[in-house]
């Protein structure tokens, strides 16, 4: 149990680092600061964080579930997770280096 509670704190830390980011959420909650306040805008960001926490809750017990009944599947998705950042690497070099 420990073990997934250090994995969940990790993933959920990484999770909200892109919540964060600038995004539709953060157009939402800067639309709803400016138009109606500072107290509205925080409710917002709340709300948000809140339908972010659940929402990554929910994976992780699904996929905690799937990944006890197959083991190999956790290796499939971490291997396939790691191919598609090398290729976003790539195209990120690529595109930089034609429109550079």
């Amino acid at each position: 149990m420990i073990d997934y509670l250090n994995e969940f704190i990790i993933i959920y830390t990484i999770f909200l680092l892109g919540a964060i980011s600038p995004g539709p959420d953060f157009i939402m909650i800067l639309r709803n600061s400016t138009g109606f306040g500072s107290k509205i805008g925080f409710k917002t960001a709340l709300g948000i964080s809140f339908g972010c926490f659940i929402t990554l809750s929910y994976i992780f017990v699904g996929m905690g579930v799937v990944f006890n009944q197959f083991p190999i599947l956790k290796e499939i998705v971490k291997y396939i997770g790691a191919l598609y950042l090398f290729y976003l690497g790539v195209k990120s070099l690529r595109y930089g280096y034609e429109n550079g």
